[in-house]
């Protein structure tokens, strides 16, 4: 099942979003998608954090 997620908090969203989590190097940046069906994200995990 298609997903977003941000590769630095792991926050999670059904649709197209930005990181609302507060404090997270990517707080306002979109979400990335991902389609894992185990929640580790894998296809995500090594893309790059903003500096």
């Amino acid at each position: 099942m298609t997903h977003y997620t941000c590769p630095a908090c792991d926050g999670v969203s059904e649709s197209p979003n930005v990181c609302v989590t507060d404090g997270c190097a990517m707080a306002g940046l979109p979400l990335k998608q991902c389609a894992c069906d185990d929640n580790q994200h894998k296809e995500i995990e090594n893309e790059s954090l903003p500096q």
